[in-house]
């Protein structure tokens, strides 16, 4: 049978549609024409089962959260002090004003970010690549940012990975590439804040707002009521 180029475009689409829409969530180094307001990057998370949509919350009028997080680095990643207070403050104005959840995310601690012990040396060092390196590196609670997410559930690759509940979530360090016009600590404050969700307890959304949606784009920043609750639970 002959294959013509529109079958061949077709096929690819339908692909294309697969990945996107899986439950764990993709890193696309493949990249897709999106507006400019846009921010290509995708989440990485466990595999989770995709909740039902439901509409974004109204403002949240309860006392505010604060949520102080460990956070620490692979002796290879660049992040300083500054950086990562960046990330958090993006992350607390993401939820505050297109989440309408009072929330405020803060580093617990000060001074240089510190180290943490990889369990293997070699080439592999700071990659996440098995569901061991997972369990080990989030053996101790907190944000842990390393050079590559492989394996979050299955292999990947992704950008973040999420213990769902739990208290530990791994994130890779990303900065913006030339002609990228937001700055990375923007995109990175809505990936911290994904994760995080997964470790309150919170589901994929496919709401094309959604904090929770399985990719991360600059316009995914609203969260629903019950999102906002489980960020405020104990």
């Amino acid at each position: 049978m002959k294959i013509t180029p529109a079958f061949n475009l077709l096929l690819f689409i339908l692909f294309l549609g697969m990945i996107l829409t899986t439950n764990g969530c993709v890193r696309v180094h493949v990249h897709v024409v999106l507006p400019q307001t846009s921010s290509i990057q995708c989440s990485g998370c466990p595999s989770t089962p995709d909740v039902p949509d439901s509409p974004d919350q109204g403002p949240d009028d309860g006392p505010e959260k604060l949520i102080s997080l460990n956070i620490k680095k692979h002796p290879s990643v660049e992040l300083t002090e500054e950086e990562a207070i960046k990330i958090l403050e993006q992350a607390t104005k993401v939820a505050i004003t297109d989440g309408q959840c009072n929330l405020k995310l803060v580093r617990n601690g000060e001074g240089e970010i510190e180290n943490f012990t990889w369990p293997q040396e070699g080439p592999r060092a700071g990659v996440v690549s098995s569901k061991f390196d997972f369990e080990v590196i989030t053996g101790l609670p907190g944000v842990k940012v390393i050079e590559d997410v492989q394996w979050c559930s299955r292999p990947g690759p992704w950008i973040g990975c999420a213990e769902l509940p739990g208290d530990a979530l791994v994130v890779e360090m990303l900065r913006e590439k030339k002609g990228d016009k937001n700055p990375f600590y923007q995109t990175l404050g809505i990936l911290w804040l994904h994760e995080l969700g997964h470790n309150k307890g919170n589901y994929h959304r496919l709401n094309s707002t959604a904090v929770m949606h399985p990719q991360i784009f600059s316009e995914h920043s609203a969260l629903t009521s019950t999102e906002c609750g489980n960020f405020k639970l104990p």
